[in-house]
């Protein structure tokens, strides 16, 4: 059993990982924050639309 980060609109797959905590590992480094002081709290996704952390496989 394995884990996918997929494209919510398009069903693109962008990332396949074993535990789904690196599912969210790989989320979180494709962000980057604000470079302004104003900006610090403010998190900026590089991704082109929504993901969603989807379990595919089956369990034996």
């Amino acid at each position: 059993m394995s884990y996918q980060v997929i494209g919510f609109e398009s069903g693109k797959s962008y990332f396949t990982a074993k535990y789904k905590e690196l599912c969210y590992q790989w989320i979180n480094r494709q962000s980057k924050r604000g470079n302004a002081r104003s900006d610090k709290q403010r998190v900026h996704i590089t991704l082109s639309e929504p993901v969603i952390v989807s379990k595919i496989g089956y369990e034996s």
